[in-house]
């Protein structure tokens, strides 16, 4: 079967579907139907939703009924000559919380508490657009208490963008959409200025300024679905730990993980060692924060990040140093002093296994300056201690290990509390070596000794899995630079465990 191109399907559209399609389209301008489509009745059907299959026209009070469920829907109104846009809080619509749109039996003994409650508007932020809805709370009582209004808005999937008398809430859906978007490098102000649109496309800088609020129940309500993903939620006294809302790699040998019963008796112990990449990303950097104590974390070492306040104090007890090449002149060596003043972190270090390219959990650290040793040995050694404990050695690949690995022990001895790895990962078991295509800009002398094509028994790689992770990381630092430190960590363990979680689920 011939398959047609872009431009054979437009060139049919062109000259023989375009005015096929137009007067089909032309009668979307009009109401479809005189009489209301539900009811059949004698009040006129002037109002249709746009966001309802058929987009069929209705009398006011089936409106109303049919939106108990779907308050955020728009609508439109025939006004003799054409639809105007309209909302459904314009033609009488109460928001009722707490019965899955229905009034509260208990609020409707109680004239007063429809009217009451009525007067009190809440902004809804969906995927389609912003919302204003005049509020009718449950009065019913829990333990002797009515809910809170909070809790009532959480429960119809709508997260409060306050915790007291809240004003604004965003929807579920629209929360996963923002994640989404921000996984696909949509900027946040760019998905909120998308909203503008939608809602008011006339006018768009009219609709609510909601950016700071979507950014804190965002993070709010990631931190809840992270934590529930990896089993937290229900049992809230117990704490994730180091990596414990990470994914790793599902292949790379783990003991108590994934490994058979009595595989140390394998005599093939060769495919149970641990190979890992480091590599430095000056891209993704982090501008000082204007108020810094303001700035929350909601995890910290949980994640690919490692805990911040224990790498700070590593970094004030260990000096900075710069050692002299014996190899070619190393642009990660030679900018190892840069210091950009205006810039908190310079750029990440991060560890991923060598073959899969999943990103290693607890590893990631920021760079204060350019690429030193005492920040790359810090993450490396906690990639290489990350479920490593009883295997039979490692594989560590960097693009200077001809340079870093001469005082690597040295360093290990000075600072034991700090970098720490088990004790069957030591000078004997513990390879280094240099990726491909480095090693191309490397001294004759470092191919015999770094080549991975000399390691024995580790198969075939080429130890530069980690760039192809930065090509698609390194479209959200635009986004992440301006964050508090805090958003930007969080947002690099998202990234990171999607990066990881597309691995898992494409490695067959």
């Amino acid at each position: 079967m011939l398959v047609q191109t872009a431009h054979d399907h437009l060139v049919q559209w062109k000259d023989t579907h375009q005015d096929a399609y137009m007067p089909v389209y032309l009668e979307h301008a009009g109401p479809r139907n005189t009489k209301c489509a539900t009811c059949n009745g004698p009040e006129p059907a002037t109002i249709r939703c746009i966001d309802c299959f058929g987009s069929l026209s209705l009398c006011v009070e089936c409106v109303l009924e049919r939106h108990q469920h779907s308050p955020c829907h728009r609508l439109e109104k025939w006004n003799g000559d054409c639809f105007t846009r309209t909302t459904l809080m314009g033609e009488g619509y109460l928001l009722h919380l707490g019965h899955g749109g229905l009034p509260c039996p208990t609020a409707a003994q109680d004239e007063s508490t429809e009217e009451e409650d009525s007067g009190h508007t809440v902004t809804l932020v969906a995927v389609n657009g912003f919302f204003k809805h005049k509020v009718v709370w449950c009065r019913c009582l829990a333990g002797g208490k009515r809910v809170l209004s909070v809790m009532q808005l959480f429960r119809e999937r709508l997260f409060p963008a306050t915790q007291k008398r809240p004003e604004t809430a965003f929807s579920f859906d629209l929360l996963d959409h923002f994640w989404v978007d921000m996984m696909d490098k949509t900027a946040n102000q760019s998905f909120i200025r998308k909203l503008g649109h939608i809602t008011n496309p006339d006018f768009p800088e009219d609709s609510p300024q909601l950016y700071h609020q979507l950014m804190y129940c965002s993070r709010s309500y990631r931190d809840l679905v992270t934590r529930v993903t990896f089993g937290y939620g229900h049992d809230t006294k117990k704490e994730p730990g180091v990596g414990g809302l990470a994914l790793f790699c599902a292949a790379c040998p783990q003991p108590g993980y994934n490994l058979p019963d009595n595989w140390e008796n394998d005599p093939a112990q060769f495919a149970y060692k641990r190979q890992i990449v480091n590599n430095g990303n000056f891209n993704v950097q982090n501008s000082h924060s204007a108020r810094p104590d303001q700035d929350i974390c909601l995890y910290d070492s949980e994640g690919y990040m490692v805990a911040e306040e224990p790498y700070n104090k590593y970094l004030l007890k260990v000096p900075s140093r710069k050692e002299k090449s014996t190899c070619r002149n190393h642009k990660a060596q030679n900018s190892a002093e840069r210091n950009p003043r205006y810039l908190k972190a310079s750029g990440i270090a991060a560890c991923a296994c060598a073959r899969h390219g999943c990103f290693v959990p607890n590893s990631v650290v920021d760079f204060q300056v350019g690429e030193q040793q005492r920040n790359v040995d810090y993450s490396k050694t906690r990639a290489l201690s990350y479920r490593t404990r009883g295997l039979s050695g490692a594989l560590d690949i960097y693009d200077i290990n001809c340079q870093y690995c001469k005082h690597f022990w040295d360093r290990i001895k000075k600072w034991p509390k700090e970098l720490v790895l088990p004790d069957n990962i030591n000078q004997e078991t513990l390879i280094f070596a240099v990726g491909s295509f480095h090693l191309s800009a490397h001294v004759p002398e470092c191919f015999s000794e770094f080549s991975l094509h000399f390691v024995n028994k580790i198969g075939n790689i080429d130890g530069e899995i980690l760039e192809t992770l930065w090509a698609a990381f390194n479209n959200i630092y635009t986004m992440c630079r301006p964050m508090t430190g805090s958003q930007r960590r969080e947002i690099y363990d998202d990234f990171m465990r999607d990066s990881n979680w597309k691995k898992m689920v494409n490695i067959g």
